[in-house]
């Protein structure tokens, strides 16, 4: 259907493949290992502007990280409109910054999902948010395929707990 391809830009039967900033290989997903270096040297941001910049670049990777939500809620609490545009880093902003550094730069633990098997769907919510893992049964034990959170807004706050969707 008039589709072509470069043979120097393709690659065919790689046991590893680099995709939209995702190293895939060994049936394992992995951030790039360029990105986990940007985010190792990562220093605390000193505007909105700078750690909105740092939040979307940790989003991107949000499926690598459990509670992923909940963990940068103080991070994300200080991006809000009427927050002064420094900064203010207090111990919940350090903690936070730390551990979702952390969490990003270690070995992930997903696997690739296999569609002949069944999905398990894991969830939990509280008052300030939803989260929830899919997960599959591998040989070697179950492993995540995913992680999904969500941080709920004053005005979703009310809404039942069977009405919540992530």
């Amino acid at each position: 259907a008039g589709l072509t391809a470069r043979p120097t830009k393709c690659l065919l039967a790689s046991p590893e493949v680099e995709f939209l900033g995702h190293h895939i290989g060994g049936g394992r997903p992995s951030p790039t290992i360029d990105k986990v270096e940007a985010i190792k040297i990562a220093k605390h941001p000193e505007n909105k502007k700078q750690l909105r910049s740092f939040l979307g670049l940790a989003s991107f990777y949000r499926r690598y990280v459990p509670n992923f939500a909940a963990t940068l809620n103080p991070l994300t609490s200080a991006t809000k409109k009427g927050s002064p545009n420094r900064v203010i880093w207090e111990e919940p902003q350090r903690r936070a910054f730390k551990k979702i550094k952390e969490m990003l730069t270690s070995e992930p633990v997903l696997r690739l999902p296999d569609f002949m098997k069944p999905f398990i769907l894991s969830t939990d919510a509280s008052d300030t948010g939803v989260g929830a893992i899919l997960s599959q049964e591998y040989e070697d034990g179950k492993f995540p395929v995913m992680y999904l959170s969500r941080k709920l807004f004053p005005g979703s706050r009310d809404t039942p707990w069977s009405n919540v969707s992530v």
